[in-house]
C-alpha cells in the first residue's frame, strides 16, 4: 500500500508543478514512461497562435523532474529563532542527477506537502526550482551525498523554515509590558491586526 501512496502523491506533485505552469500559458506533458524526467513543457499554442509573450527568461520546450515529500507538523521543530523547522531529504539516482546536468533546459522541482495543525500554520504546498546549473553547482560542492545503504542514489537534504508564528496578542502584551505601547494603542491595534 506505501507504494501506491507514493506513487499517487507523485501524480499529485507532477499536475501541482503542470497546473502551475499551465497558469502562465505553457503546456506541461506528463511522459509515459521514467526516462529521468516527468514533464516536457512547450509553447505550441504561442507557437501556432500568438503573440508570442516578452520577457520570459526561458523558452521551451524543457524537461522537468518531480520530486515530492509530504511533512505533517509533527516533522516541524522550534528553533531558537521562533521558527518551525523540518529536515527533508531528497533522493535521486545519479543517473537522473547526470541527465538533469546534461542541458540547461532541465529542471529539478521539489515540491513540499505541509499538513497543517491549526495551532502552528495551515496546510499549504512549497516548491522550488534548481536549474541544471543549480544542481552542478551542488553536486560539484558536495551536498548530493551517495547513499549508505544504495550507491547509485544521491541524496540532498533541505530544510524547510516556516516564518515565526506569533499571536497578535503576545505581541502586544510584550510591547504593552515594555512600555512601548500604552492599553489604548493596545485596544485600538487589537482591533485593526487580523
Amino acid at each position: 500500500m506505501e507504494f501506491f501512496e507514493s506513487l499517487y502523491k507523485g501524480f499529485e506533485a507532477e499536475h501541482y508543478v503542470a497546473g502551475k505552469l499551465f497558469s502562465v500559458g505553457y503546456e506541461a506533458f506528463k511522459l509515459p514512461g521514467d526516462f529521468g524526467f516527468d514533464l516536457i513543457v512547450t509553447n505550441q499554442k504561442e507557437q501556432s497562435m500568438g503573440p508570442r509573450q516578452k520577457g520570459r527568461s526561458l523558452e521551451p520546450p524543457f524537461a522537468i523532474q518531480v520530486k515530492c515529500r509530504s511533512l505533517k507538523s509533527s516533522d516541524f521543530e522550534r528553533t531558537i529563532s521562533g521558527r518551525d523547522e523540518a529536515q527533508v531529504s531528497i533522493s535521486m539516482k545519479k543517473e537522473h542527477l547526470d541527465l538533469l546536468i546534461s542541458a540547461k533546459r532541465n529542471f529539478l522541482v521539489i515540491v513540499l506537502f505541509v499538513q497543517g495543525d491549526a495551532r502552528r500554520f495551515e496546510d499549504r504546498t512549497v516548491h522550488f526550482w534548481l536549474g541544471s546549473g543549480h544542481i552542478n553547482t551542488l553536486l560539484e560542492w558536495g551536498y548530493f551525498i551517495p547513499d549508505e545503504t544504495d550507491r547509485r542514489v544521491r541524496n540532498l537534504m533541505c530544510s524547510l523554515r516556516m516564518f515565526p508564528m506569533l499571536s497578535v496578542g503576545d505581541i502586544l502584551d510584550s510591547l504593552t509590558s515594555q512600555n512601548h505601547l500604552t492599553q489604548e494603542g493596545k485596544r485600538i491595534l487589537a482591533s485593526e491586526l487580523p
